[in-house]
């Protein structure tokens, strides 16, 4: 846990203990947005964050060493890809029968090989923006 950025999603509490994640306009890429959103909702099915503790402000949940922030992205990935990630190709067709076989959106893939190889630019323009469809959705402003 590091100190507050107003670009981070961040949980709390409602006064009857509902909990809400705020979603900020960092990184307007679709599989951003979805991972740590659901590492934030880790936080709170682990018991990391209730609404008696104070709130947990993440700065940068993949550089953390702090272990509630480790368990927190091994329980989004594993949300992400229940049976394990691996991959054998980087090729557009690899990753388009990834996504098929974990049900998920292809930039979920791209931004897991992404992550793992420290390539951010690989396959970069095929990653959706989030916020127009949100925006869109009247749930931004």
């Amino acid at each position: 846990m590091t100190s507050w950025s107003a670009d981070e999603l961040h949980p709390t509490f409602l006064p009857d203990a509902r909990p809400v994640i705020g979603l900020t306009a960092r990184g307007n890429r679709f599989d951003t947005l979805v991972f740590n959103l659901l590492h934030e909702c880790a936080h709170l099915t682990r018991g990391h964050i209730t609404p008696d503790s104070p709130a947990i402000i993440d700065d940068d949940i993949l550089a953390s060493e702090d272990p509630n922030e480790i368990e927190a992205n091994q329980q989004a990935s594993d949300w992400l890809f229940p049976t394990g990630f691996s991959y054998d190709s980087t090729k557009h067709a690899s990753i388009v029968a990834l996504a098929t076989k974990h049900h998920v959106h292809p930039s979920l893939v791209i931004g897991r090989i992404q992550h793992e190889t420290g390539n951010y630019k690989l396959y970069r323009n095929k990653i959706p923006k989030a916020w127009p469809d949100l925006t869109n959705a009247g749930l931004l402003p």
